[in-house]
């Protein structure tokens, strides 16, 4: 038979090269959370040299996570990262499709000078198994907030701390902030930031893996330490590591799009075959894989 344009003749293609790139890609990950990602350590100096600093816990100080850590960040959101405008916090006003209330109480939601909605979910000491699942939750909820929807719910925030701000000086804020309009694409894809003392083995692998498939997750740790004088705050991201982002993160995004789109020309290709076996142009039961045309 003569060879269609776009169709290369034989037989059936296992997937055993896919299973090889997926596999990689799960030992790479699996290396990535077995290794004690650095964490780092405080010294004070003094006339006998460096003194390491004794970490400590913030519910040992008695510092709580609402009243204290969730202030601070509100007060200075450059503690967890340069550039976020704080729209709200302890958000708890959701309804679902019948209007019904919905209690889940959102920690922080801040606005990134990209554009995006940043959703904040933070412990003062060490994060549970499922604080990314929040996240996400969250994440799903204000993805359908519309930049009239942000003006109030930021007008709300301002006047619960003695603020005087209406809607449209909120709006004139949060635009100012990025220097336009809000994207509504944008606000359908908003970031996560984990915050704690430290993280589980589930929460980190979770974070690597949603990475891959394009949510934006950061951890960030937040841990105290105990000095002569007093007490040291220090804030460092955990997850992507510093510096290794665009060989860890960024490659792992493209395959995930280019399988993605591999499966959609396979199924195009599919399709082109019933079609030329339905006009007769290819018998039935002909052994031919579909390739893309060059």
């Amino acid at each position: 038979m003569e060879q269609q344009p776009g169709l290369s003749q034989s037989a059936p293609v296992t997937a055993a090269d896919e299973r090889h790139r997926v596999a990689a890609s799960q030992m790479a990950m699996r290396r990535l959370v077995k290794t004690e990602m650095a964490k780092e350590k405080v010294y004070v100096l003094g006339d006998g040299g460096p003194v390491a600093a004794a970490e400590t816990m913030l519910s040992r100080l008695g510092y709580k996570e609402r009243s204290d850590l969730q202030q601070w960040i509100i007060s200075d959101p450059q503690i967890i990262e340069p550039g976020l405008m704080i729209l709200t916090d302890e958000y708890d006003r959701w309804a679902d499709g019948q209007g019904r209330s919905v209690r889940d109480r959102l920690d922080i939601l801040a606005l990134g000078v990209d554009g995006r909605l940043v959703v904040l979910e933070l412990k003062r000491d060490d994060a549970p198994d499922d604080i990314h699942l929040q996240a996400i939750t969250y994440a799903a909820m204000v993805s359908r907030l519309a930049e009239a929807d942000l003006a109030a719910i930021h007008t709300g925030f301002v006047r619960r701390r003695g603020g005087n701000l209406t809607e449209e000086q909120a709006l004139a804020a949060i635009r100012g902030h990025i220097d336009g309009e809000l994207d509504t694409l944008l606000l359908r894809r908003p970031r996560l930031i984990l915050i704690a003392r430290q993280f589980p083995r589930q929460v980190t692998s979770s974070a690597v893996w949603l990475n891959e498939m394009d949510i934006d997750v950061r951890l960030v740790l937040v841990r105290v330490w105990s000095i002569p004088t007093g007490t040291v705050l220090t804030t460092s991201t955990y997850y992507p590591v510093a510096g290794t982002e665009e060989f860890t993160v960024v490659p792992a995004r493209i395959e995930a799009a280019e399988a993605t789109e591999r499966a959609a020309e396979r199924t195009r290709g599919t399709r082109t075959i019933a079609l030329l076996v339905e006009s007769g142009i290819l018998a039935d039961g002909t052994p031919c894989r579909p390739s893309p045309c060059r």
